[in-house]
């Protein structure tokens, strides 16, 4: 992957990598477990950060989230409902992130 990234030309390029540590969640979610192993191992390794502070690499973003396999619509009253409880968790300070599954949009604050 070094390679790749010797290869790039100047200018704004966007790299996407998914590193996950190895669990039985990952093996579940994915076929590509090994690469997502794989891709975690990489983004620690001190080597590969020196090489890409040395060679003026940007780390832009990092974050997790969790993407559900399985959703679930609710009825228009049902959402309403679920929609206070996850504004209220959010306002929770001792709350870091808030995930569900429902399939529905979270309707606008009113």
């Amino acid at each position: 992957i070094l390679k790749i990234w010797t290869d790039i030309p100047d200018g704004v390029t966007e790299t996407f990598v998914h590193p996950s540590i190895e669990s039985d969640e990952i093996k579940n979610i994915t076929a590509l477990w090994r690469d997502r192993v794989w891709e975690y191992r990489l983004m620690k390794d001190p080597y590969v950060k020196k090489y890409l502070e040395d060679n003026g690499f940007e780390i832009v973003t990092a974050e997790f989230t969790r993407i559900p396999n399985d959703t679930k619509t609710l009825a228009d009253d049902e959402v309403s409902g679920v929609a206070k409880l996850l504004a209220k968790l959010e306002e929770d300070e001792d709350v870091t992130n808030v995930y569900h599954t429902m399939a529905n949009d979270i309707p606008d604050e009113e």
